[in-house]
């Protein structure tokens, strides 16, 4: 009888041990797997905020410009950016190109906004220190190229002649390596490109950087070119 009652309760603790055995697999792999399914759904639902990060980081991707290819008023730039919707556009710029008689010779002189240029391109390598205000037209920006054909270094001071009585001295700030037409230009503020070309409030395109989390990117371009009939707009990339 003995024998019997502790073959008995061999049996039951055994059956028991088994069952929690199982029992403590079962709720490992419950576990495990509401793991990954949070895992997996925290990836899927910041991936298209992530994605838009590391897109913004190539740098401008929205362009704007006279329809007829001429030129486009800086003023209405200003208009689009003050009725774009908040946090839409985190950086923008107009550009101007033209022409300017150095000491040493012909160049081409680059206007733009220097404060939001590190969001616009910042695939620049730049040697010195980059210029962070728009108003500064005692200091420019020199691309590589241009800098090494005039040789001139960060420091260096180059001047501008209009005519025999107009005449204008920058102190290089920075050497800017961008592997593009810039490596040839020297980067000055928009206002003072201006007044040197004889193109007040007027620009050549402006590229912006937009974010498109709400799918709207497209819409933005046509509200645009219904505004203003004159301008055209289009992504210059895929924008996320």
């Amino acid at each position: 009888m003995a024998a019997n009652k502790s073959m008995f309760w061999r049996l039951i603790f055994q059956a028991l041990r088994l069952r929690l055995q199982r029992v403590f697999i079962i709720f490992s792999a419950l576990t495990v797997g509401a793991s990954i399914v949070t895992a997996m759904a925290a990836v899927y639902f910041d991936i298209n905020t992530k994605m838009s990060q590391e897109l913004r980081t190539f740098g401008a991707n929205f362009y704007i410009g006279a329809a007829n290819g001429g030129l486009m008023k800086e003023r209405q730039l200003k208009q689009i950016l003050h009725n774009a919707p908040d946090n839409f556009i985190t950086a923008a710029s107009p550009y101007l190109y033209g022409v300017a008689r150095s000491d040493l010779e012909k160049i081409v002189i680059m206007g733009v906004w220097f404060e939001d240029m590190h969001v616009l391109a910042p695939y620049w390598q730049i040697t010195g220190s980059a210029i962070n205000v728009n108003f500064d037209d005692r200091n420019a920006m020199i691309g590589k190229t241009l800098a090494e054909r005039l040789n001139l270094g960060v420091g260096s001071k180059l001047k501008l002649s209009k005519n025999a009585v107009e005449k204008h001295e920058f102190t290089i700030k920075a050497i800017v390596e961008a592997g593009d037409a810039t490596d040839n230009m020297l980067i000055v503020s928009l206002e003072f490109a201006q007044s040197w070309l004889d193109k007040e409030g007027l620009a050549n395109n402006a590229l912006l950087n937009v974010k498109n989390e709400q799918g709207n990117v497209a819409q933005f371009a046509q509200d645009i070119m219904q505004r203003q009939p004159d301008l055209t707009a289009r992504p210059i990339r895929k924008v996320s």
